[in-house]
């Protein structure tokens, strides 16, 4: 789904790529019932679904392994994958302890609903789970100038209605001065991290 007040020619690009783009016409961003619509749309029971972020890279844990070859070696009665995940300050340098909240994959079925954040998903025939099959890497914010637009951009579009929680900590960022957020991005800039790119098949964009 590409955002109808997008400006950076994101649905051109995708189409041009071969994707298929859908407009959000939504007043408000729930990202959950844009995720499982897609599901719903697209996919077969037993298919994969892998529901991610621009902003997340998944790769198999097995590093010899493509993601779809990694997904068809897991046995038939896992349902659901965690998928564990770390957070980058820069594409080179990821923290040295992943996140609290992993991700999640899934096998499809009809009823299937993944949670908000895609940490979890609830599916009708339960089913069992599994780690490290597939991880991911977070570049969140690339710069101090993105941080200050995205947390804007994404409380604007939070439904009022949701729970209080839901998007507590873009909340968080989107309420302060610019001063205490340059605080913020520094701190996240001096967060312990170690050497270890990104995992990509091309040249990382510096």
């Amino acid at each position: 789904f590409v955002a109808t007040d997008s400006t950076d020619d994101t649905a051109r690009v995708a189409v041009e790529a071969g994707a298929n783009v859908h407009a959000d016409m939504l007043r408000f961003h729930y990202q959950p019932m844009l995720m499982n619509k897609l599901a719903d749309m697209y996919c077969e029971p037993g298919d994969w679904v892998l529901a991610f972020d621009a902003d997340e890279f998944w790769y198999a844990k097995q590093r010899a392994d493509t993601i779809a070859e990694a997904l068809a070696k897991v046995p038939e009665h896992i349902r659901i994958l965690y998928v564990r995940g770390w957070c980058h300050v820069d594409w080179d340098h990821r923290e040295e302890t992943p996140r609290a909240l992993p991700k999640v994959a899934y096998r499809y079925e009809v009823g299937a609903r993944v949670t908000n954040g895609n940490h979890n998903v609830y599916l009708p025939s339960g089913g069992a789970a599994a780690w490290d099959v597939l991880e991911l890497r977070e570049l969140q914010f690339r710069s101090f100038d993105h941080l200050k637009r995205k947390c804007h951009e994404r409380v604007d579009r939070l439904d009022p209605k949701l729970p209080e929680h839901d998007g507590v900590h873009q909340k968080r960022l989107a309420a302060m001065s610019e001063k205490e957020l340059r605080i913020e991005w520094e701190q996240m800039q001096a967060r312990p991290c170690v050497l270890d790119p990104i995992p990509c098949s091309s040249p990382a964009p510096h």
